[in-house]
């Protein structure tokens, strides 16, 4: 007969996820949801200024496409050179950009 014993060790899951994984799904909803949530009113801000709606469009599809690309170079990296200096890496690139753009963009 086989005897199956659960280790007091292991996991607490729910739906066979851990319960760990489980809040790191939930945060990352919530982060989405927030993170998508400027699409709703930027798109008629840039017909509103003069683009078209194709335009507008575009703006999305390309920033979708560059968000693709950008996980997957940064898990790539991440790989090579391990994922501390490739986030110290994104957030000097995200800071001057993001000065760049308070200084000649506003």
């Amino acid at each position: 007969m086989n005897n199956i014993t659960i280790s007091k060790d292991s996991p607490k899951t729910w739906m066979g996820i851990p319960k760990i994984i489980f809040i790191a799904l939930i945060a990352i909803f919530i982060f989405m949801t927030g993170d998508g949530i400027e699409q709703a009113f930027l798109s008629k801000n840039i017909v509103d200024i003069g683009f078209s709606g194709g335009q507008a469009s575009l703006v999305f599809t390309v920033y979708g496409v560059m968000v693709v690309v950008g996980s997957w170079l940064a898990a790539v990296l991440s790989d090579v050179y391990g994922p501390r200096k490739i986030m110290a890496l994104g957030t000097i690139i995200w800071l001057i950009f993001h000065v760049l753009f308070l200084v000649f963009g506003i």
